[in-house]
């Protein structure tokens, strides 16, 4: 009995392998699954990068298919240094690496850094592709169902009411316009200066940006501090300012750009990234 499951499950598994080499694809069920295949396919797949962005779920937004040889490592709800982290233990570094500067005030997520950074695991996800988090086949089966129940344009802009977003807005607010935790901050830029020191030491530019955010925000306290704190900790690295026609990102929730304000942005980033370079 024994024998045949065992010889039963090594069947599956190699119908499942030869399917997904046949069958292109990528497929996750929510948010923390789409980091870690991010994060995953920066790892195994990604040999040699020129430019590299390291961010929260704002600079994920930005379009990077214009961009030459770039790779996005921004993860939603998540820190900077978690992609930090991730580059760190890369065996080649990039050229260019252009570091998100507004959620800096966010720690690291232990969790995901275990599940990322499992040695053991790592190997075996870098040789069989079905170990890979997007090759699971409950997701595929789950997104055939999806497929075949809705049809939803995922284009369209993610429209909420004036009512939600003046709230939503007001909450940035009052976020951005907290007290600033000095000690914590200082550890914070702390381990910022490290990875900035790691990564010049090995021959890479860093480069930092501001993602646009509501204009109501941009001069608040919590933005004003960490832009004013990179420029006077960071003098000598090249910092992408914010757009001149800042007024024209309302947000669809304060800080996270719909999806023609990203594409907006992610020209002007092209441009500044061309100036740079």
């Amino acid at each position: 009995m024994i024998k045949k499951s065992l010889t039963f499950a090594i069947i599956l598994l190699l119908s499942w392998s030869l399917f997904i080499r046949v069958n292109s694809f990528s497929l996750s069920q929510h948010q923390m699954q789409d980091n870690i295949i991010s994060a995953e396919k920066f790892l195994f797949d990604i040999k040699n990068i020129d430019n590299l962005i390291v961010g929260s779920s704002l600079s994920k937004r930005l379009e990077t298919d214009s961009l030459t040889n770039f790779y996005n490592l921004s993860f939603n709800g998540l820190s900077i240094f978690d992609g930090l982290e991730i580059l760190e233990n890369k065996y080649r570094f990039p050229k260019n690496v252009f570091i998100e500067i507004n959620v800096i005030v966010r720690d690291q997520n232990k969790n995901f850094n275990e599940i990322i950074s499992s040695p053991i695991l790592n190997v075996l996800k870098r040789q069989f592709m079905i170990l890979r988090t997007d090759k699971q086949p409950l997701t595929y089966a789950r997104n055939l169902l999806k497929k075949s129940s809705t049809n939803k344009d995922s284009n369209s802009e993610n429209e909420i009411s004036y009512e939600i977003f003046q709230k939503l807005l007001l909450l940035q607010k009052e976020s951005y316009s907290e007290k600033i935790d000095s000690v914590d901050m200082n550890k914070k830029f702390q381990k910022l200066t490290y990875f900035v020191n790691l990564l010049e030491s090995n021959g890479v530019k860093v480069i930092f940006f501001e993602m646009p955010v509501n204009p109501e925000l941009v001069e608040l306290r919590r933005a004003s501090y960490l832009r004013n704190r990179i420029i006077k900790d960071f003098p000598d690295n090249n910092f992408i300012r914010l757009p001149d026609n800042i007024n024209s990102y309302e947000t669809e929730d304060g800080i996270h750009l719909k999806n023609s304000e990203a594409k907006m942005y992610s020209e002007y980033f092209k441009k500044k990234v061309a100036n740079i370079n």
